[in-house]
């Protein structure tokens, strides 16, 4: 029978890797919502000034700058764009294609004609916006399943270790020999739990009842004329 050596390895290798995992996400999730405030602050220069202290600490500790290969602002400017910004960027880049096709309404170019200058101005700010919500987005919905998937790893952790104290508590089972090496009825007092210690050998004699047993009677004491005294 398996002891709970085993389990219990398994136990210990699933909560460590469990915390580690947790432990790299909610790392993940950190630095995504920190290149928010980067970016804020690198592409608005009033909120530059107000998140200059926050800012420095994560560009010098953390080496997270607008122009990260990875996690860059879409507002670094350039011929790359970074990853993560890569999506809004397409984003932004369709929306105003679609908002441009209102060009082609006829009879209205005195107002089509100032409306697509003004999406064509709006380009940068659209990207902006859509990259810092894009940003948030991923990071709230990341959260979400680092959080769910933890619960149903806690629950998993509880069903193994309890599983593993059972073990624990009840031990290793003794078998039973088999039926050939005893009789019917030595079976059934070991099945009903009767203890058979003091029990005779299989077709030995019954034992004794315990009772008053015969009492030898002194016949010394009694006197010729048939008279008994205690003192003789």
């Amino acid at each position: 029978e398996q002891g709970p050596f085993w389990p219990a390895v398994r136990f210990f290798t699933a909560a460590l890797m469990h915390g580690q995992v947790n432990q790299i996400l909610k790392f993940v999730i950190t630095v995504m919502r920190l290149r928010v405030f980067v970016c804020l602050g690198t592409c608005n220069r009033f909120f530059g000034y107000l998140l200059f202290p926050l800012i420095f600490v994560v560009e010098k500790v953390m080496k997270l700058n607008s122009g990260h290969s990875l996690l860059g602002c879409a507002c670094a400017g350039g011929d790359e764009v970074s990853v993560l910004s890569w999506v809004p960027l397409k984003a932004s880049a369709g929306l105003v294609w679609a908002l441009r096709l209102a060009r082609f309404i006829p009879y209205a170019d005195f107002a089509t004609g100032p409306f697509v200058r003004c999406v064509d101005a709006s380009f940068p700010f659209v990207s902006f916006v859509l990259d810092l919500t894009f940003s948030v987005g991923l990071a709230q919905g990341l959260s979400m399943l680092v959080d769910l998937a933890d619960e149903q790893a806690q629950q998993k952790l509880v069903w193994m270790s309890m599983g593993i104290s059972r073990m624990v508590r009840e031990g290793p089972r003794h078998e039973l020999p088999p039926p050939s090496a005893m009789s019917a009825v030595t079976a059934a007092y070991v099945v009903a739990g009767v203890d058979l210690a003091g029990a005779p050998a299989a077709g030995g004699a019954a034992p004794q009842a315990e009772g008053p047993q015969d009492m030898e009677v002194d016949t010394g004491a009694w006197a010729e004329d048939g008279a008994w005294s205690v003192f003789d």
